[in-house]
């Protein structure tokens, strides 16, 4: 499964709170993206049609099983090449080389490990 650069931003940045705590709340995702909650709340209904996550009524977001692997995954193709991109570019900034990092990630295939179903 490939995700859209945008996807991507709100899967790795719902993968990287739920690392630090379980519950995400859009108000957190909204405020480190930078965007407004609305925005986030379409995304979120985007990422659920997808089950990548779940969202509870009073607001609290889960990665699935699903959306867990692909975020895992799609992390660590990031991190490999946010720490190639210095050397490629050394005129960008951190935050260039993310934003460059997430769409080059979106649009390579990922190892099919983490399209395979859990059993």
């Amino acid at each position: 499964m490939s995700v859209s650069q945008t996807r991507l931003k709100y899967l790795l940045e719902i993968y990287r709170i739920s690392e630090q705590k379980q519950a995400v709340h859009s108000a957190e995702i909204a405020e480190t993206l930078g965007v407004r909650r609305p925005t986030v709340t379409r995304m979120l209904k985007s990422l659920l049609m997808q089950s990548l996550i779940t969202k509870e009524s009073y607001g609290e977001v889960y990665l699935t099983r699903k959306g867990y692997r692909l975020a895992r995954e799609y992390f660590n193709s990031v991190n490999r090449m946010m720490k190639l991109l210095p050397s490629l570019c050394p005129e960008m900034n951190s935050r260039q080389m993310y934003e460059a990092a997430c769409a080059v990630a979106a649009i390579l295939p990922l190892p099919a490990a983490a399209e395979r179903k859990p059993q």
